[in-house]
């Protein structure tokens, strides 16, 4: 059993989330922002970035983005932009996560 969840917390963390504003909280509020399954919960992500990047996490916020329509310029054209789950996860104080690997 704790094999599986061991597993199950590597699968949860999708991917960072990276745009102005995630590096903006980053910088001023130890705040990151993660892409997860949309099946994951707080527990989970607060469990898997512990595990994952040895941090202490403070607060967890979760966001889903929904589906929705954009027009293609170019055709005219009617497509369906995918939804997904985001979290903002707030480390303890002194905390911080590289996600550049140092080194060539």
């Amino acid at each position: 059993m704790r094999e599986i969840r061991e597993e199950y917390l590597y699968k949860v963390i999708r991917a960072p989330h990276t745009s102005e504003k995630s590096v903006r909280l980053a910088e001023k509020h130890r705040q990151y922002v993660f892409r997860v399954l949309p099946e994951a919960n707080k527990k989970d992500v607060k469990d898997a970035i512990e595990k994952i990047f040895d941090v202490k996490v403070t607060a967890v916020r979760s966001m889903n983005l929904k589906l929705r329509k954009v027009r293609n310029m170019r055709t005219g054209k009617w497509m369906t932009k995918s939804g997904y789950k985001k979290m903002y996860v707030t480390l303890a104080e002194g905390q911080q996560i590289n996600f550049v690997s140092e080194g060539s």
